[in-house]
């Protein structure tokens, strides 16, 4: 099964403080480096000193998503500006990086799901760097 190396996933629209970008890097030894960016274009990164159980398990967890099928735009068929859109990039162990551009109001199969996956590793950020917040929220 392919193996993840990269994700970026981007949301535009969102509320005041909202993440706007997030991005991983997963290293071949199983470590990981993610960086959070706000809608200011303020960011803050941590990367593992060493490969974590919970890390692994996240990474490894990618061959049952669904995202590496869907389409490469996901726009409607007539254009609403809602105030949300949204981009997903990735990139597999030896692959070409793939874009994913999601219209306004336009969501492929499975996507809140891809959403919640993502937002696992954000949560453990926030978590273990609680200044993340104040980062994020002025």
């Amino acid at each position: 099964m392919p193996k993840l190396e990269e994700l970026a996933f981007a949301r535009a629209g969102s509320y005041p403080g909202a993440v706007e970008s997030f991005h991983v890097l997963v290293h071949a030894d199983g470590r990981i480096a993610y960086s959070v960016t706000d809608a200011a274009g303020d960011t803050f990164a941590l990367e593992d000193a060493a490969p974590t159980e919970a890390h692994i398990r996240w990474a490894k967890s990618w061959n049952r998503r669904a995202i590496r099928h869907w389409e490469d735009s996901c726009g409607p068929k007539r254009q609403e500006c809602d105030g949300d859109s949204w981009t997903l990039e990735f990139r597999e162990a030896g692959a070409e990086a793939r874009m994913v551009d999601g219209g306004h109001g336009a969501y492929p199969p499975a996507f809140h799901s891809m959403e919640r996956w993502v937002r696992v590793l954000l949560d453990e950020l926030r978590a273990a760097y609680p200044m993340l917040d104040v980062i994020l929220d002025h």
